[in-house]
């Protein structure tokens, strides 16, 4: 039995329409040296832009991803930031920082910040000498501030599926921006590095995103 190209289209947004797989990306995707760049994240394009200088491992980029030079080389620190721009909308449900030290711990001693920007609004993230799985308190912030070891921490959603779909900012994203709360005074900057990702695309998208792959093989195919 023949099927023709617009049935298998058909079975692929059957398939596709109600489900979205989450895909997940590290800092090292990125090359070093490129202050705008683009990779792709199952089918979506993730465009990350390094102001003003361009990417720098920190070490081997185990402790994540900065800026070269700056408010802390290798790291996104005082004049520094991080700007991700998705091609199509996506859900953020986990993001993962590197070296945000606080009080002292790992060297530093301020509290650090981050302010996190993106389309549903802004918030501040702050490392405070706290346990893992502790919860941030007093904050209009969606997730948690989970300690992973060392001066890694990963943010999470709280929000279940019928909650923005999981997400750590509550809805559907194409920008999100990483800079410090605050530069610090010399030689305790507040800075930090960026390590990862998850982000799912909305379930419709996902769908258009594997109509594309069959409108390409139909293409070749005449």
């Amino acid at each position: 039995m023949r099927t023709s190209i617009g049935a298998i289209a058909a079975l692929a947004l059957l398939s596709t329409a109600g489900t979205a797989q989450a895909g997940s990306f590290v800092g090292t995707d990125f090359a070093e040296g490129a202050e705008n760049q683009t990779i792709i994240v199952d089918g979506i394009g993730v465009t990350l832009n390094a102001d003003p200088r361009g990417v720098a491992y920190q070490g081997d980029g185990s402790q994540g991803i900065g800026v070269f030079g700056g408010g802390g080389d290798s790291m996104i620190g005082s004049v520094d930031e991080f700007n991700f721009a998705f091609d199509t909308p996506v859900y953020i449900h986990e993001l993962q920082l590197g070296m945000l030290h606080a009080l002292g711990e790992d060297g530093d001693i301020i509290d650090e910040g981050v302010k996190i920007t993106t389309d549903n609004g802004s918030w501040i993230v702050r490392a405070f000498s706290a346990p893992n799985g502790t919860v941030l308190g007093g904050q209009d912030f969606g997730g948690s501030l989970i300690r992973e070891g060392g001066a890694s921490y990963l943010l999470t959603s709280l929000n279940g599926e019928d909650e923005g779909n999981g997400s750590l900012f509550g809805g559907l994203t194409t920008t999100l921006r990483l800079d410090p709360v605050d530069a610090g005074t010399w030689p305790f900057f507040t800075e930090f590095t960026f390590k990862g990702m998850t982000i799912t695309p909305a379930p419709g998208t996902a769908a258009l995103i594997g109509l594309g792959g069959l409108t390409v093989a139909r293409r070749r195919r005449r």
